[in-house]
């Protein structure tokens, strides 16, 4: 199964339902589908311009991981001012418990923004394993 995501309604916010074999597959879903929210398009199969850069983060649970990451592409790509397209994604279980992420971005400055996204949510965020595929809901801010 490809990772996955779709856009739901949600009132005066945007939402996305994620799903994917993995736990990192589902990661991978939410950039992408952050990426649709602020281009309208797919993300593209190259792997954009730009070196990429990496980013690496920890926190106590999944959750709290899938918030932080998404929270820190919207920065990156406010400040920018363009997309990014994730092209190296790992993570791992800290020895000390919880998770961590390395995450490597490009630019894709080829698309325009056409949404405001101020950040990712708690908002009833719930990841969950069922039947061998991870899914979870996330709510935007916008």
């Amino acid at each position: 199964m490809k990772p996955e995501f779709r856009e739901f309604e949600h009132t005066a916010d945007r939402g996305l339902e994620l799903a994917a074999t993995s736990l990192a597959g589902l990661f991978r879903a939410a950039l992408a589908g952050l990426f649709f929210l602020y281009t309208g398009r797919p993300l593209p199969e190259s792997p954009g311009e730009a070196t990429p850069f990496r980013i690496r983060l920890a926190a106590g649970n999944a959750e709290e991981l899938l918030v932080k990451t998404l929270n820190e592409a919207i920065f990156r790509t406010e400040r920018a001012g363009h997309p990014f397209r994730p092209v190296e994604l790992r993570l791992r279980k800290r020895p000390a418990g919880g998770l961590s992420l390395t995450l490597g971005l490009t630019n894709v400055i080829i698309f325009p923004i056409i949404a405001e996204i101020k950040s990712a949510t708690h908002h009833q965020l719930k990841i969950e394993k069922e039947r061998g595929v991870w899914r979870c809901r996330v709510i935007f801010d916008v």
